[in-house]
């Protein structure tokens, strides 16, 4: 991620978003924060990069499971089951 070219702040004011225009004061409050968050978000990043490939040894594989079958409900709409014939 990289700061972008025009200050979010002055975009908002020129597309009508805000009544005033930002100070210069606001605008360097602003892009601190955003460095900060962008400093933060690459120190993770690289934390847990040596953790993931550890994380993905330990998912288990995706199996298709069957639909479950219960004795008590038809399978098919109005077709008589065993369990039907038992019953009576």
């Amino acid at each position: 991620m990289t700061p972008p070219d025009m200050p979010v702040e002055w975009e908002a004011w020129i597309r009508g978003k805000r009544q005033n225009p930002p100070t210069e004061e606001e605008i360097q409050r602003n892009y601190a924060k955003m460095m900060k968050t962008i400093h933060r978000a690459k120190e993770l990043e690289q934390k847990y990069a040596s953790a993931s490939p550890k994380f993905e040894e330990n998912v288990l594989p995706r199996t298709r499971r069957e639909f479950p079958e219960y004795p008590e409900y038809e399978i098919i709409p109005g077709e008589k089951t065993e369990t039907d014939d038992k019953k009576k």
